[in-house]
């Protein structure tokens, strides 16, 4: 009795370290993020601005929203590149960043400033 219950142990912690080794290699990273943010020609951090990562090769594409801070982040991005970034606005011209990569677990970090575009810029005095 005291054989079969040793056996039963036994098993229970193979058991139990095999779902603990299967656990952690389901958590292994396989993906990047990229991260940044965006502010107006004076500096002032822009809220609500669409940022769009595509991933040229694929033409998977990745979109966010800068927060209040003007900060994003795009989780989730396939791994290596090269990646074009654009942000967008209404009534600021689009700027546009090529050949960023992106890494396992490695955020590379776009920075843009925006300037006013000119046909909604309201006129000069």
């Amino acid at each position: 009795m005291f054989r079969s219950l040793r056996s039963l142990t036994l098993v229970g912690a193979l058991a139990l370290l095999g779902s603990l080794w299967s656990t952690d290699a389901a958590a292994q990273v396989t993906t990047g993020s990229m991260r940044g943010s965006v502010a107006d020609s004076s500096g002032n951090a822009l809220e609500g601005v669409r940022v769009t990562a595509t991933h040229r090769p694929s033409g998977t594409v990745y979109q966010g929203t800068t927060r209040a801070d003007g900060r994003f982040i795009l989780p989730g991005l396939r791994v290596g590149g090269p990646y074009t970034v654009e942000a967008t606005r209404i009534g600021f011209a689009k700027q546009s960043r090529d050949g960023l990569t992106v890494g396992l677990g490695y955020r590379p970090t776009s920075s843009s400033s925006l300037a006013r575009s000119r046909r909604n810029s309201p006129p000069s005095p």
